[in-house]
């Protein structure tokens, strides 16, 4: 973020997993995401695999990521899903198109790829 090589987030949804970050860490970094003034941008957000994500040093510190979410997204209005299914350590992980138009109904909790990339 705040440089020529971060991608525009306009419209967009954006994916995210991570392994062994604590939830602190985890805070900080979408924290740093919304101060950027992207996560008012996006069109809806994916949550994949969250492997080993607690802190073991201090296991006080160990708050629910998804009540660290749910405060982040406060106020914004665009679907939340979260799919274990892709990130590190899944085996059987989902492959996700990049550059594809795709949507997500909530009403039917899909998630649509409406459109080939452009190569």
């Amino acid at each position: 973020m705040g440089t020529n090589y971060a991608p525009i987030y306009n419209k967009k949804i954006l994916f995210w997993e991570e392994v062994g970050e604590s939830p602190a860490s985890l805070d900080q970094k979408l924290n740093q995401f919304k101060l950027s003034g992207n996560l008012k941008n996006i069109s809806a957000m994916v949550i994949g695999n969250l492997s080993e994500c607690i802190d073991k040093k201090y296991k006080e510190d160990n708050r629910p990521i998804n009540d660290i979410i749910l405060e982040l997204t406060k106020g914004y209005d665009f679907p939340i899903i979260k799919v274990p299914y892709f990130g590190h350590d899944v085996s059987n992980f989902y492959a996700f198109p990049i550059g594809v138009n795709s949507e997500i109904d909530t009403k039917t909790n899909e998630f649509i790829i409406t459109e080939s990339p452009v190569l």
